[in-house]
């Protein structure tokens, strides 16, 4: 089954790491949902292009060898780490 052609199959999109359903387009320099139309830039996703992925499902790099471990689970370059991301962090008492 192939994957629409939005910003989630697309080889420039990055994952945000701990909020995977948005995220930010390398292309384009701005962020982005996993859902949003195709722009001009789009380029279809090809795994044969990298040497390791970052597998979202199990929050851990991938090298090509392993590939066939991660069988239907979501694959991306890098994820996009946020700068401003220990903002989010929680304080407990």
């Amino acid at each position: 089954m192939l994957k629409s052609r939005n910003c989630s199959s697309c080889i420039y999109w990055r994952p945000l790491q701990h909020h995977p359903s948005l995220g930010a387009c390398a292309a384009n320099n701005n962020k982005t949902t996993n859902k949003c139309d195709s722009c001009e830039r789009y380029a279809r996703l090809n795994l044969s292009y990298f040497d390791f992925m970052w597998c979202l499902d199990c929050g851990t790099y991938v090298y090509k060898d392993d590939y066939d471990l991660h069988i239907g689970h979501s694959l991306y370059p890098e994820p996009y780490v946020d700068p401003n991301s220990h903002e989010e962090t929680y304080v407990a008492d």
